[in-house]
């Protein structure tokens, strides 16, 4: 799998610095993510037009309080879908399809090691525009 398909994604109670993105947990509390690798270094994936299905990997970088819970999708039509048999507490793996062109948004769901508690994290999957068939 080429880097450009793996990411990692760090979660914290506080950021490591000031390139750290807040989002809000189910708790009403600040949380900070931070998405290294990907497509530019921010947890973007692309399918580019001449591969076939492609799969993403988000690894999880953070304390033993978090770990990965869910994926969702925006904007993906039927191109993406979380691959549960290969996804665990510390790695989500997502599947395209990459039949046809998309511009879409997965969003991981972090959660605390109790369960109590769900943060979302977002960056974005495009695939290459498809010539008419």
């Amino acid at each position: 799998m080429s880097n450009d398909k793996i990411a990692t994604l760090h979660v914290a109670r506080e950021p490591a610095s000031k390139d750290w993105t807040p989002t809000m947990g189910s708790d009403d509390k600040e949380y900070w993510y931070h998405f290294d690798g990907g497509e530019g270094g921010h947890g973007v994936f692309h399918a580019r037009k001449n591969e076939k299905a492609v799969e993403f990997t988000v690894r999880l970088d953070a304390d033993s309080d978090f770990r990965m819970h869910d994926v969702t999708f925006e904007n993906s039509g039927d191109q993406l879908w979380m691959d549960k048999k290969k996804s665990n507490a510390n790695r989500l793996v997502i599947d395209d399809a990459n039949t046809e062109g998309m511009d879409g948004y997965y969003c991981v769901i972090v959660e605390t090691r109790d369960g109590a508690v769900q943060i979302p994290c977002d960056p974005m999957i495009k695939n290459d525009p498809r010539p008419p068939s």
